[in-house]
């Protein structure tokens, strides 16, 4: 009775946004259509609370959906003249993009909710096949594991390095200055070495350590992004401790016998996050050099959302832009950073392409196909952008210029199915766990970032290197053990 009452209400919600949304567009009321949007987000919410097993990282895929695309305009509404005249005013949108890109953020929950039933009827229709050993083969592999924290500690030193370089820059110059100017003078195999952290972590977490172990680790992990996070980058920071998060729900999850997340655990994340919330907004104004608004919590929780939601000025910008940037030559913004591999990428390097800089410059704005920089060279102008200023991307906005509304239902649907049955698939065996934790940070900063972003490592050399490295470490000290065995 109670499952029937909960589906019947949850028809209602889906019925009442659709009508809403289908109001506010032929109205052209972009609040009434804003309302809807915010509706169906709160139906995805309940129906990934109403379905905990697991789902976190649909939960929190919503949460910074939230964060980078429905704060902002949300508190525009409640605080400004209009939506739509605030971001004509302020980010050189029309009042055309801003009532598209409310469609296209309605039509991507959607997709979401659409994708999350799929997994669901997909998993319901696997039960009775599914065996729920529950990744023991992982537990056993012990050599691999030994293998992989080897390599985390040497490539773990070696981050070390590199980001002691980075902040004596950002100290002795400014957090901007380095996105344009800095170089590193470290040796390469430092930074070769620093690439292989995240790889061999997601590996080594597969392996499923113990409690204790994963504590120390993921700890560590965690510590080393906080000193960029203090100088201005907190993106890394803030995903780190996602990552942290998901990891240990996710061992809740595989092992109901022993507890991972427990009230202790719970509380300190509601209060961590509380905290860090208003710690990120100060930071905020110490990176811009700027005073303080107010050390009201309040004030700097809108303050924190409100900043935070550029991402959706610069959608409804871009999308005024839409023909502008569609003719400056480019294959596809979707798959650009893996045109951009191809063409510029270490085995073209070989064959005598260019290399591609790290850093905003003219060669980023005319050869490449990510659509951050050619948003940016278009929205802020030369000027601004060789200074290291920048807009950042959205996967809706690469979706809708190179696959129009198709694209952004579509891979909405793909989303909700990866994202819902994530905890599940991982579940099945140490590999794709380590390759699906790999992808967890580029999933939930999508709404911020390009499309591809959740597995856009993937034709990269450490990617590979990391698990076949680790594989052959681990061969030698298996044959090593058992060659010292008869001496004993």
């Amino acid at each position: 009775m109670v499952a029937d009452r909960y589906r019947s209400f949850m028809r209602i919600v889906r019925i009442l946004s659709i009508i809403l949304a289908v109001l506010g567009v032929v109205k052209g009321w972009e609040n009434l259509l804003f309302g809807a949007i915010l509706i169906l987000w709160g139906h995805n919410m309940m129906f990934s609370l109403k379905n905990q097993e697991g789902r976190l990282p649909f939960l929190l895929f919503h949460i910074t959906f939230f964060t980078f695309l429905l704060g902002r305009p949300l508190l525009t509404i409640l605080h400004s003249d209009g939506l739509i005249l605030y971001e004509v005013k302020r980010y050189q949108a029309t009042a055309e993009s801003v009532m598209l890109a409310l469609e296209l953020i309605f039509l991507s929950l959607i997709g979401l909710w659409m994708g999350a039933q799929l997994s669901l009827y997909l998993e319901k229709a696997e039960k009775q096949t599914y065996e729920a050993s529950k990744m023991k083969d992982a537990s056993k592999t012990k050599y691999g594991k030994q293998a992989a924290l080897i390599v985390f500690i040497a490539s773990y030193l070696c981050e070390v390095v590199v980001i002691i370089e980075k902040v004596m820059f950002i100290i002795s110059h400014s957090y901007v200055s380095y996105y344009v100017d800095f170089k590193s003078s470290l040796p390469y195999i430092i930074y070769v070495g620093s690439t292989f952290m995240f790889f061999s972590l997601c590996i080594w977490l597969a392996f499923l350590p113990s409690k204790k172990e994963a504590y120390i680790v993921l700890g560590s992990y965690v510590i080393l992004r906080l000193p960029m996070a203090i100088c201005g980058a907190r993106t890394d920071f803030v995903l780190a401790i996602l990552f942290s998060m998901v990891y240990f729900f996710f061992r809740d999850y595989l092992e109901r016998k022993h507890e991972w997340v427990g009230a202790w655990e719970k509380r300190f994340m509601i209060i961590g996050a509380t905290v860090g919330i208003v710690l990120l907004g100060i930071l905020n104004y110490i990176r811009e050099q700027k005073t303080v608004v107010s050390f009201s919590p309040f004030v700097l929780f809108e303050d924190f959302f409100f900043k935070q939601g550029v991402t959706f000025s610069w959608l409804c910008a871009g999308l005024a832009k839409a023909e502008q940037l569609r003719n400056r030559g480019v294959v596809s913004y979707t798959f650009g950073p893996l045109i951009d591999w191809l063409r510029h990428g270490t085995i073209a390097r070989l064959l005598g392409a260019d290399a591609l800089t790290e850093s905003n410059s003219i060669q980023n704005a005319t050869e490449s196909n990510i659509l951050a920089h050619h948003l940016s060279w278009i929205l802020l102008g030369k000027k601004k952008y060789l200074q290291g200023h920048g807009t950042g991307s959205c996967y809706i906005l690469e979706l809708f210029l190179d696959f129009r509304f198709w694209g952004v239902f579509l891979v909405g649907i793909l989303l909700g199915m990866c994202l819902f049955a994530f905890f599940r698939l991982a579940g099945k065996n140490a590999w794709i766990c380590s390759f699906l934790f790999m992808t967890i940070n580029g999933f939930l900063y999508m709404p911020r970032a390009g499309a591809l972003k959740a597995i856009d490592f993937v034709w990269r050399l450490p990617f590979w290197f990391s698990y076949v490295g680790i594989f052959i470490l681990g061969e030698i000290l298996e044959k090593l053990v058992r060659w010292k065995e008869p001496s004993e």
